[in-house]
């Protein structure tokens, strides 16, 4: 039988790239975990922009229905000018102030026609002239837009 040598091996040298892989390994775990960092932080100011966004957009809706409501009752200004300007050049109407307002004196002749000789007073020497039914609307008729337009306080 042949006779078997005793395998003696020298424990292998140790090389310094070892300590350099655990170096470079460690390294990129680090850069891994920075980027996801990153990432996690960017994630939530996407987050917070897409609310802000929305509550800009309910805004901007809020403030567009204010602005046609305006432009609505801008118009119906407008056609309440128009109006007024159809009124005074078709119709010849002027616009008069309702504190200013003249009594007409209408004629008996006159206001016994066309009021049915319907008298609202008999005229005395204490209760004075007659007042036709005619000149009594007129001057209700004067006083109702002095009212309307705040010279006549009621009592109420």
């Amino acid at each position: 039988m042949s006779t078997l040598s005793r395998c003696y091996s020298s424990p292998a040298p140790r090389s310094d790239g070892s300590a350099g892989g655990i170096l470079a390994v460690l390294t990129i775990a680090v850069l891994f975990l920075l980027f996801g960092l990153a990432h996690l932080r960017m994630q939530f100011a996407v987050k917070d922009l897409q609310r802000e966004t929305g509550s800009l957009q309910s805004a901007k809706m809020d403030l567009k229905s204010k602005i046609n409501a305006l432009r609505n009752e801008v118009e119906a200004q407008k056609q309440g000018a128009k109006l007024l300007e159809y009124a005074s050049a078709e119709l010849g109407m002027v616009k008069y102030p309702p504190t200013e307002w003249e009594k007409i004196r209408v004629s008996d002749s006159m206001a016994t026609r066309f009021s049915g000789s319907l008298e609202v007073a008999h005229g005395d020497a204490e209760e004075g002239p007659k007042v036709s039914l005619a000149e009594s609307l007129a001057s209700r008729i004067g006083i109702a837009g002095q009212a309307f337009a705040g010279v006549i306080k009621s009592d109420e």
